[in-house]
């Protein structure tokens, strides 16, 4: 009892995930097989042959059947949906077949649902992804366009009131057939173009307006361009041409050539005399004592102090002795010496050079060039022409000035009436719509409301549409 209830409950269980009982027969492999359509038509005439019989023999009846279904090799299976599994009603061993057929069918619909699932939310999430921001793209792209739309409306709206103070009139029209149909357009009249005349152009309309607003401004600004170059002239010249203020001259620098110093070569080394003919005191020693003498020549022949040279450039043996030095192979008390002689003090050689001369450059003072009397009047004279020719420029720039005060006093534009655009076309004569530019910035157009239900009173447009339009 207690395993019947069990197979009770897992067929329960199995048939709430979809699994069907489903008559089958096995194949010679020992596979169950569905029944195929003429076992089900004999199965369903036995079913009607035992249902004809007496009901006290129900219970016959029902063996009978079953007996007849094994006979044929008919049994019972619960097939899976999804799977080709089958699980035999009549094994005792159910339960376990079911826990095999129930492991394996959730583990495939697991990692097909999964897989599914995965793909499927990978994809939504993507989807939304890219909705989202073609959404937002959508948004600001709607609200730049909005805003651009706004700004050009403003802006016309703005010029239209430009047209308006001197003295443009605006006329709506309304077109029901044609290019225009269902459109409103602006239509232009007054002084500028014939008095009655009505021109439909708005590129001509604002091509005149700008003609006679901003000609007479380029002339007046030519004109004082002009003057103002001439004045500049004039006050450069008077600076420099009609001076009589003493003219500072700068003289070129003075070039000073230094002369090199000599110098003696002894033992490697080289000695600057240092040496100046305006400092007598100034004089070169040699000796073999080291302090007090400029070149120190340590040989017992050498006295301490043994001869110098003076601030002439003469050399000469400090007690008289003819056989102190020789130069250039001669003995000699007392020599001037000069570049290239060989001085040979007892055993000591010592070669003169001389330094190359060096070039200095020395600034000069400024000096002040005054000119004579007969310049100096002719350059006032000339200074008095010019700075009459200055003087009458100036009421010629005072009249430029009053054209110029008196263009932007006609010019000049009223502040907009209202804060909003419904005061600003009130005050334009025209309604309020969305008045645009359109062919190419020749026509000033809106789209009619859709209550718009006035009457005709008035043909326009083309040829092709002069009939039934009306006029605002």
């Amino acid at each position: 009892n207690q395993h019947k209830v069990l197979t009770r409950e897992w067929c329960k269980q199995l048939a709430s995930r979809g699994w069907k009982k489903r008559k089958c027969v096995k194949d010679f492999e020992g596979h169950p097989k569905l029944i195929p359509q003429d076992m089900l038509n004999k199965l369903n005439e036995l079913r009607e042959k035992n249902n004809e019989n007496n009901n006290n023999h129900k219970m016959e009846r029902k063996k009978t059947v079953k007996n007849e279904e094994e006979e044929s090799g008919i049994l019972v299976y619960l097939v899976s949906p999804c799977s080709t599994i089958f699980v035999s009603m009549d094994d005792d061993d159910i339960q376990h077949n079911v826990d095999i057929a129930r492991a394996m069918r959730e583990r495939d619909l697991i990692d097909t649902y999964r897989q599914g699932f995965d793909e499927t939310l990978a994809e939504k999430k993507t989807r939304l992804a890219q909705q989202q921001l073609e959404e937002e793209e959508s948004k600001l792209s709607k609200a730049n366009q909005k805003q651009t739309e706004e700004a050009q409306r403003n802006l016309l709206l703005q010029t239209l009131w430009e047209l308006k103070c001197i003295g443009v009139r605006f006329e709506a029209v309304y077109y029901q057939r044609g290019q225009w149909r269902n459109k409103y357009m602006l239509n232009f009249s007054g002084k500028k173009f014939g008095g009655t005349k009505r021109i439909n152009d708005y590129a001509a309309a604002l091509r005149s307006y700008q003609k006679e607003k901003f000609d007479v401004k380029r002339e007046i600004e030519k004109n004082m361009a002009r003057i103002s170059v001439k004045k500049a002239s004039f006050r450069s010249f008077i600076d420099q041409k009609c001076s009589v203020e003493p003219v500072a001259v700068k003289p070129p620098p003075k070039r000073i050539v230094v002369p090199g110093k000599l110098t003696l070569q002894y033992n490697g080394k080289l000695y600057v005399l240092d040496i100046d003919e305006n400092n007598k005191k100034k004089v070169f020693k040699i000796g073999r004592k080291t302090n007090g003498n400029d070149m120190v020549l340590s040989t017992s022949n050498i006295s301490r102090f043994h001869c110098e040279i003076d601030w002439k450039g003469v050399l000469k043996d400090l007690k008289g002795r003819t056989t102190s030095f020789t130069v250039n192979g001669v003995k000699k008390k007392m020599h001037k010496i000069k570049p290239g002689d060989l001085i040979n003090i007892r055993g000591h050689k010592v070669i003169v050079s001389k330094q190359p001369s060096t070039v200095k450059f020395e600034e000069q003072p400024i000096k002040y060039i005054s000119d004579t009397d007969e310049v100096i009047a002719k350059k006032r004279a000339l200074k008095a022409d010019y700075e009459a020719k200055l003087a009458a420029l100036k009421p010629i720039e005072d009249a430029l000035t009053v054209r110029l005060e008196m263009w932007r006093k006609k010019w000049e534009v009223p502040p907009k009436p209202g804060a909003n655009t419904d005061d600003l076309c009130k005050a334009l004569g025209i309604r309020n719509l969305q008045w645009q530019l359109a062919d190419n910035g020749k026509r000033v157009i809106a789209e009619a409301p859709d209550d718009d239900d006035e009457e005709d009173d008035e043909e326009g447009g083309d040829d092709d549409n002069k009939s039934d339009n009306k006029k605002e």
